[in-house]
């Protein structure tokens, strides 16, 4: 099987009068920094940027730095790193940051990707990495709306970009059926609502997630296939996440902004949301 690796090396190296010196590693030490450094997919349209930090501007004796392997195949078995980093690492000869930051595009929506890393030393790349960590690409944005109490809004997400189309209901023609999911403001409080519970049907299309606190945005979020935690109606709450699938499979998920402003002080309200372009992903 051909497996599709990506690998972002980033190096610095010893030297000592112009010379490359290899010294006895540290591999305890080595071991524990990787195993011990924060990192996080921030996914987006056909793209992710992984965002890492805990990695020491000293680093210890015989590490050059990093890998971030990034692929669609989660076997590492048979993934050398001597020769994958040799025919596709890109080098950064400036010395490593402790919190620091790459961007991969041409991804696919939908796809679901992982990325490790991995330590090198004395200009070789170790087996023993990171774990694996999953991730699918998907659009996202923001959003700011002027809202007010009594007003019932629709929200639609363009299936081939995942823009987000918004406004009152009251002004949506009878006959229009792009409507993803309905937002009823009432008394300060926000309800998603099914927009086929209007329709008298069976189908609902909100579901409660794990990850519900606006800070695990990132979080890969696989839904329940068997729908036991679906529901016609919920709140959406300031700060949590609230997911919902499409009547034809996208999934997505919502959430107000904490930066948000109550209803009876300014009636601009920021959201978040994620689309998923690609009706066959099981995560995003």
């Amino acid at each position: 099987m051909t497996k599709k690796v990506l690998v972002i090396s980033i190096l610095i190296a010893i030297t000592i009068g112009g010379c490359h010196v290899s010294l006895t590693p540290d591999y305890n030490n080595i071991k524990e920094i990787v195993n011990n450094l924060k990192s996080v997919p921030h996914p987006n349209d056909k793209k992710v940027t992984i965002v890492w930090s805990g990695l020491p501007q000293d680093l210890p004796v015989g590490m050059d730095g990093i890998n971030i392997y990034i692929t669609d195949n989660p076997d590492f078995d048979n993934l050398s790193g001597d020769d994958a980093a040799v025919k596709n690492a890109l080098q950064n000869e400036n010395p490593i940051k402790v919190n620091d930051s790459l961007t991969i595009e041409n991804m696919e929506n939908g796809k679901e990707y992982f990325y490790q890393i991995r330590p090198v030393v004395n200009g070789d790349v170790l087996d023993d990495g990171s774990e694996l960590n999953p991730f699918y690409t998907r659009p996202e944005g923001e959003i700011s709306l002027d809202i007010n109490n009594g007003d019932t809004l629709y929200f639609y997400f363009d299936r081939g970009n995942g823009n987000c189309i918004t406004g009152n209901i009251k002004d949506l023609p009878a006959n229009e059926s792009k409507v993803d999911i309905i937002l009823s403001v009432e008394n300060e409080k926000f309800i998603l609502i099914d927009p086929f519970t209007i329709n008298n049907t069976l189908n609902h299309t909100l579901f409660k997630n794990t990850q519900s606190n606006i800070d695990d945005w990132y979080k890969t979020i696989h839904p329940d296939s068997n729908k036991t935690n679906y529901s016609a109606q919920e709140e959406l709450i300031r700060g949590e996440i609230s997911s919902f699938i499409t009547h034809d499979n996208h999934y997505s998920k919502i959430s107000i902004l904490l930066n948000s402003k109550t209803l009876s002080t300014h009636s601009a309200i920021s959201f978040r949301y994620a689309f998923q372009t690609d009706p066959g992903a099981c995560g995003y």
